[in-house]
């Protein structure tokens, strides 16, 4: 088999192997709320998380489709120059996410609600920057063909994570707030 399609097909299972891993992480977690902590838990880690994946959905069409689709056709300065203004708005637009979520978060702790929303929410706003770093950094590793780098950031933070929710559980303190700081 020729090396170019040796390559296509090795990267291509990474690729799968490394959406697989993610989506475990995210599934063991969803499950240990949703068993552990109880429905209203699980509630509202769905409803920050939601919000977080929404902030995601905005970073990927503003930001990593077109790194993906613009910068293949960039040298390799250029292209390392649009990769920068991409991490700088992509932290224009977690800075942004952040306050947001945070004055959410205060309005909600000034005001009668769903027990839990106001301090999630300032704990969704801590976590944004993190989620937005690491949609970059899986982003333009998979844009540059860099799959190895993607499959192992996202190894070792599913690692961290399933890791930190096997404590959590096994000392009863499985919360949506630990649940999304966890994911964070």
């Amino acid at each position: 088999m020729p090396e170019p399609i040796q390559r296509s097909v090795r990267d291509s299972g990474m690729a799968v192997l490394d959406q697989g891993f993610v989506s475990i992480a995210s599934f063991a977690t969803t499950a240990a709320l949703g068993r552990m902590a109880g429905p209203s838990e699980l509630a509202l880690y769905s409803l920050a998380l939601t919000l977080l994946l929404l902030l995601g959905a905005a970073q990927d069409s503003l930001m990593s489709a077109p790194y993906t689709i613009y910068g293949a056709r960039l040298k390799d300065g250029d292209r390392a120059e649009y990769a920068g203004c991409t991490l700088l708005f992509s932290g224009v637009l977690a800075l942004a996410a952040s306050m947001t979520l945070a004055l959410a978060g205060a309005v909600a702790l000034s005001r009668p609600g769903p027990a839990g929303l106001g301090p999630l929410l300032l704990v969704a706003a801590a976590v944004a920057p993190a989620m937005v770093l690491r949609e970059f950094g899986r982003r333009t590793s998979a844009a540059d063909l860099r799959i190895g780098t993607a499959l192992l950031l996202d190894v070792s933070i599913g690692i961290v994570q399933i890791a930190g929710l096997l404590w959590l559980a096994s000392r009863g303190a499985l919360s949506a707030i630990n649940g999304l700081a966890l994911t964070g």
